[in-house]
């Protein structure tokens, strides 16, 4: 560096080691359901058509409308490639996993009819999942214009360098204090002679991983009113399981610093539970017609987080009199609970004796009510900032099936709209599901495939600059998603 200063400063040192935000309440919010495969085949346009276990968790009347009981499993296969774009380079990443993302079994009781007009009555029990937490992106570029260096200068001049973050770049020297001009310097922006000097120039990698799941465990009561209406409603409680890790490593590979490289790493762990419960109604006017309404409440996830972050810093000289390479670590634990926003469902069905079927289904969700909340926390700031940076969105959902003897024939899309308020996509619908599968049953068994092709936009901040502008990444993710389901009836 330009300069050394060792010496006891005073540092204003944040509380918090992980910063909850608007993007924490976003990720545990959003839900993108997946169960069966003909649930996955049809893109989950169940709410008004009803039948099928995973169904249910869009519309719980949907289990009234089983005539027979019904048990199945269904593993899946993903396959993901992550499109990766940062400072005009490219790069793409892949990763793939198996997974069970059904099980569940649905008895069905027929009554006689009652002065209820009572015709049948379903119990249901199922593990859909909600949402998959499953991406790979990496970045690599040569860059002239900042540093992540920049971002612990501009936090410690503002007397905010937090334990987990600008602790450890000062205590691996990644910069030093100028007594002189009062100020922080780094090897990349130093002052000599009152004068501010730059120089950037090194090659950039960054990882980010994160993986995990949101399950639900649903139990389930419908009740059939003389095949007119159906009537439900679910207990739920859903399974937080998230990791996440990032790297950047950012090296001097022509020599111009005494800097050689270094590596900032962060492990996010984050696991917990939620309860909610849905209602839902289907109305069959005609033979040929239904329409389906449900509405879902708020959940409130208590979740435990631990969080680890370390600096690796290797040095063209002895930085400390010592040591040409210095390593530091910080973990932190911290509970805390995140209010996912309720959900409303309207949809509309089609059916065709036992030849053909059509779903449409509309959701209305608004992410402006999601809240972060803790018992030693004050969040108010980042619940401000949620209600600033995210908005209400309308998913679709379509898809139709078409039998023909023991074969069905599947397709159907879902179109999930951008809850961002001040990031622009190149779609208005920044995540896009096309699928289709084929089926085979008897009056006891079947077996169904789906396949969903999956599109989604992100943006991520990786760090920001001097001035405290973020640095940002684009990314498009593509998913193949393959499942099959195994099936009992009874």
């Amino acid at each position: 560096m330009k300069k050394f200063f060792i010496g006891i400063v005073s540092f204003c040192i944040s509380a918090t080691l992980y910063a909850q935000n608007y993007t924490d309440a976003l990720r545990y919010s959003e839900s993108f359901p997946m169960g069966n495969a003909r649930f996955t085949a049809m893109s989950g346009a169940f709410g008004a058509l009803g039948g099928n276990i995973s169904g249910v968790s869009v519309n719980p009347a949907g289990s009234a409308i089983f005539k027979q009981s019904t048990m199945e499993l269904t593993p899946s296969f993903l396959h993901t490639k992550t499109q990766n774009y940062y400072l005009g380079s490219y790069n793409a990443s892949f990763t793939s996993s198996l997974a069970i993302p059904n099980i569940g079994v649905a008895l069905a009781y027929e009554t006689s009819e009652n002065d209820l007009m009572v015709s049948g009555i379903t119990f249901t029990f199922a593990v859909n999942r909600q949402k998959y937490f499953n991406e790979l992106a990496n970045f690599n570029a040569f860059n002239t214009k900042h540093s992540l260096t920049d971002d612990f200068l501009r936090n410690a001049n503002a007397n905010n360098m937090g334990a987990a973050y600008g602790d450890l770049a000062w205590n691996t020297y990644l910069f030093d204090y100028d007594s002189v001009v009062d100020m922080f310097e780094s090897d990349f922006r130093w002052y000599d002679g009152g004068y501010e000097y730059v120089l950037y120039g090194h090659q950039q990698d960054i990882g980010y991983k994160k993986s995990g799941t949101i399950k639900e465990y649903m139990f389930n009561l419908g009740v059939d009113f003389s095949e007119y209406v159906f009537l439900g409603t679910s207990l739920n409680v859903d399974a937080v399981k998230y990791s996440e890790t990032f790297d950047i490593r950012e090296s001097d590979i022509n020599d111009i610093n005494l800097l050689d490289s270094y590596t900032y790493s962060s492990n996010l762990d984050v696991n917990g539970s939620g309860i909610n419960g849905k209602i839902g109604i289907i109305v069959k006017p005609h033979e040929f017609f239904r329409l389906g309404f449900a509405a879902h409440s708020p959940t409130m996830y208590a979740l435990k987080e631990e969080y680890t972050a370390s600096i690796k810093a290797d040095y063209d000289i002895a930085i400390d009199g010592t040591n040409t390479s210095l390593k530091r670590t910080y973990d932190s634990y911290f509970d805390y609970s995140i209010r996912k926003p309720g959900k409303i469902v309207g949809s509309l069905g089609f059916v065709y004796k036992n030849i053909a079927m059509v779903g449409l289904d509309y959701e209305s969700v608004n992410y402006m009510y999601s809240q972060i909340s803790a018992n030693s926390e004050n969040f108010a700031h980042e619940n401000n900032e949620i209600r600033e940076q995210l908005s209400r969105v309308n998913n679709i959902k379509a898809g139709a099936e078409v039998r023909y003897a023991a074969f069905s024939f599947r397709g159907g899309f879902a179109l999930y709209e951008n809850p961002y308020t001040n990031i622009d996509f190149e779609n208005r619908f920044y995540k896009q599901d096309f699928s289709a599968g084929i089926g085979i049953s008897n009056n006891n068994f079947y077996c169904d495939f789906s396949w969903v092709k999956s599109k989604q936009f992100s943006q991520k901040s990786l760090y920001h600059d001097f001035r405290g502008n973020p640095v940002t990444a684009k990314s498009h993710k593509y998913s193949d998603n393959i499942f099959v389901t195994f099936g009992l009836k009874f």
